[in-house]
């Protein structure tokens, strides 16, 4: 959005060039699939990014923890696949309810004990009264349409089971609590890291809890 504004042979170009780097970093972190051929690349990456954070601080600057652990991601990529799936943050979603539960405690002897009790007969509590097991999915009301009425379908219609008479057309579905509505922008795939994406135009059902995106 603002590279086009950016002067990449003036004087801000290795800094735009930092920005850049990073934000390749972040992009291949967010991938569901690697293979070893992207290990050399994830580990350049890291390399550039390092060099330039180094050349563009002020003098003295050290690089953080942070920036040490960087270096052994890509031995992590080989041995535990993508990052993304042993990524901390949706346990630290959890330290909230916790440090609530540690200010209300009177008793403070043995606190982690306490909590871990708190936490113990509230799981016990979503068992037997089955809360918190809700459907993951939810569709908005819709209407059966014939196949060859659906625009292009001659283009898009190879996404669709075989042997389709019709599909049953809604305006939202909701699944592992992710919205999906028509006019909706997706990432469709991936180009040499670079997303791709496109636009819901139809959001069918053909079997329980299996959307179509078209």
């Amino acid at each position: 959005m603002i590279g086009d504004y950016v002067e990449v042979d003036g004087e801000d170009a290795e800094i735009w060039k930092l920005y850049m780097t990073l934000r390749d970093i972040c992009q291949f972190y967010s991938k569901l699939t690697v293979s070893e051929v992207d290990v050399p690349f994830i580990r350049n990456l890291v390399q550039e990014h390092h060099r330039l954070f180094l050349a563009l601080s002020s003098p003295g600057t050290t690089f953080k923890p942070k920036h040490h652990y960087m270096l052994h991601h890509d031995d992590c990529l080989m041995k535990i696949g993508p990052l993304k799936n042993v990524s901390c943050y949706p346990f630290e979603h959890n330290h909230k309810p916790y440090k609530q539960y540690a200010n209300v405690t009177c008793n403070h002897r043995n606190l982690p004990l306490s909590l871990a009790v708190k936490g113990q007969l509230k799981l016990c509590y979503s068992f037997l009264s089955r809360q918190g097991f809700v459907s993951r999915f939810n569709i908005s009301p819709g209407e059966d349409i014939p196949v060859e009425s659906i625009e292009n379908v001659a283009e898009c219609g190879h996404a669709l089971p075989e042997d389709l008479s019709s599909v049953h057309s809604v305006h939202w579905a909701e699944k592992f609590g992710t919205r999906y509505h028509v006019g909706m922008l997706v990432v469709a795939k991936f180009d040499e890291n670079y997303p791709v994406f496109a636009c819901i135009r139809l959001i069918s059902i053909v079997d329980p809890e299996e959307i179509y995106f078209l």
